[in-house]
């Protein structure tokens, strides 16, 4: 009778034991998949903080350049004509040059043109001023 209590006690804490190490498993898995995600998260962050980056040279570069003196610069009119012409032989007096870039979202482009609406109520006949955009005509 003892040796079968004995056998009883040693069959309940190996199957304590093995239920013990099924929830250490769990745990350890549990905390490797949440570090997973946080890694995961964290690269995120790191392509936002790049793309930011990025946003910023490209946009401090476009501003470094307003009121640029363009002079007498080769232009490409636009998808309809394949030949570059001469920025003067458009612009026999001073003109105003709005530049436009294919990361704007349409509210912002619009927005750009209300502005200058309220300034030149003309915009769309006014022959001094251009807008120029670097978007992607193959698109």
């Amino acid at each position: 009778m003892k040796n079968k209590s004995i056998q009883i006690f040693l069959v309940c804490v190996v199957v304590c034991f093995l239920f013990f190490n099924i929830r250490l498993q769990l745990i350890h898995q549990q905390n490797r998949n949440q570090l997973r995600r946080v890694n995961h998260k964290i690269e995120q962050l790191e392509n936002i903080e790049l793309k930011f980056i990025l946003f910023k040279e490209t946009t401090s570069l476009r501003y470094k350049y307003e009121q640029y003196n363009i002079g007498d610069t080769y232009i490409y009119l636009g998808s309809d004509n394949n030949t570059f012409t001469s920025f003067r032989s458009i612009a026999d007096q001073p003109k105003l040059v709005i530049g436009l870039n294919q990361n704007m979202c349409r509210p912002c482009i619009e927005g750009v043109f209300a502005a200058i609406k309220e300034i030149f109520p003309d915009f769309e006949k006014n022959s001094n001023i251009i807008c120029i955009a670097d978007i992607n005509s193959s698109l």
